[in-house]
């Protein structure tokens, strides 16, 4: 069994919360864009609209935690494997 350390637990720990957060950001928009394509029955043109525009605001929102977390998590898990 190889040794823990605070440090080889702060960072796979810290790995594992980033990449929770990524797969959540996937699975929303993905959901998203089911919404999108698979639109919801609404009769009214306006709620259409807004219900449309939120999604996309969630999409841009979700999309720019993914272009700031990968990189993070990507370097903590470097360090974590080199910590071996």
């Amino acid at each position: 069994m190889h040794g823990l350390t605070v440090k080889k637990v702060y960072f796979y720990a810290l790995s594992f919360i980033l990449l929770a957060i990524m797969l959540y950001s996937v699975g929303e928009i993905v959901w998203r864009l089911s919404e999108i394509i698979i639109q919801p029955p609404i009769l009214d043109i306006e709620s259409r609209k807004a219900n449309m525009y939120f999604n996309w605001r969630i999409i841009a929102k979700n999309l720019v935690y993914l272009v700031v977390i990968a990189p993070v998590f990507w370097h903590h898990w470097h360090i974590a494997h080199n910590l071996e």
